[in-house]
């Protein structure tokens, strides 16, 4: 069950127009959504959305009761600050934006003026397709007004999805988490189709999706301890050399095979993989 009565969107990016699917099919009304982009802003006339013919509301009429704020990070505080020198009583109105990095303190300038904030960021990549099912069954964390969090438990309750409620602190660890998990491991395929397109060969992420799709579930079962294999988890020296030499002069994924092995290590280790004094020796060819 959906607990806000009437609903408005700043920001029809791909998690403001999946929200916007959302509300559309939902017992909230959805109010006015709004854009840089003046074609993509509408507001309720009578039953159906209109053209609002421009890009940002001139008064509380023209809002839900409940604003999803869901612009590039660095926009936010600048959409605050044009909200809090609108005319009115905010007290009653909520705003949440659902940027991961940021805390729900960016809303600060609206807090103050009575409305509740919080932040509720989906855990989740949107590659640009707009859809409700896109917060369906994921974590999405969740900092704020007490009260306004437990309004959001519900809606998120509703998407099927799980609660994670962090500090403003927790809240930017998670985030960059979430990057090396999703951004960076994006990056890594990428260098995975250099290495193999350096030395002629095609269609490298499709010969290897097959491990891909092991290690990873690997992970989810076991853990990360358990589900390092390879040269590092043997202490297997010679192999790291060839690696080393067959990259030769690519010295920026020579570099990025020297960090990610020095961390190998450490998993190697800490799980008794490897003994100490192989250790060491790792590190000593890593560290060159």
């Amino acid at each position: 069950m959906n607990p806000f009565k009437t609903v408005s969107i700043i920001g029809f990016g791909a998690v403001g127009s999946s929200l916007a699917e959302y509300f559309k099919d939902s017992d909230s009304a959805l109010v006015s959504v709004w854009d840089r982009k003046t074609e993509v802003c509408k507001i309720r006339a009578s039953d159906k959305l209109a053209s609002a013919g421009k890009n940002f509301p001139e008064s509380l009429k023209e809002l839900g009761n409940t604003i999803f704020i869901c612009t590039p990070d660095d926009q936010i505080a600048k959409v605050a600050a044009k909200f809090s020198d609108l005319s009115g009583d905010w007290s009653g109105y909520n705003f949440v934006h659902t940027s991961g990095s940021l805390s729900a303190d960016i809303l600060s300038d609206l807090k103050i003026k009575g409305a509740k904030t919080a932040s509720m960021h989906p855990i989740q990549t949107f590659p640009g397709n707009k859809s409700p099912d896109s917060f369906k069954k994921i974590w999405i964390s969740l900092q704020g007004d007490d009260d306004l969090l437990s309004d959001l438990e519900i809606l998120i309750s509703d998407f099927e999805s799980e609660c994670l409620r962090l500090s403003g602190s927790q809240k930017a660890a998670m985030h960059l988490a979430a990057v090396f998990a999703s951004n960076y491991l994006v990056t890594l395929m990428s260098v995975v189709e250099g290495v193999a397109g350096d030395n002629d060969i095609d269609n490298s992420i499709e010969i290897l999706k097959p491990i891909i799709n092991q290690t990873v579930q690997n992970i989810f079962e076991s853990g990360t301890s358990k589900s390092l294999t390879g040269p590092v988890a043997r202490g297997d020296t010679e192999t790291l050399k060839k690696h080393l030499k067959l990259l030769g002069q690519n010295s920026e994924t020579a570099e990025l095979y020297k960090q990610l092995g020095l961390k190998s290590v450490h998993i190697a280790e800490k799980s008794g993989r490897i003994t100490s004094d192989k250790a060491e020796k790792l590190r000593e060819l890593l560290s060159q």
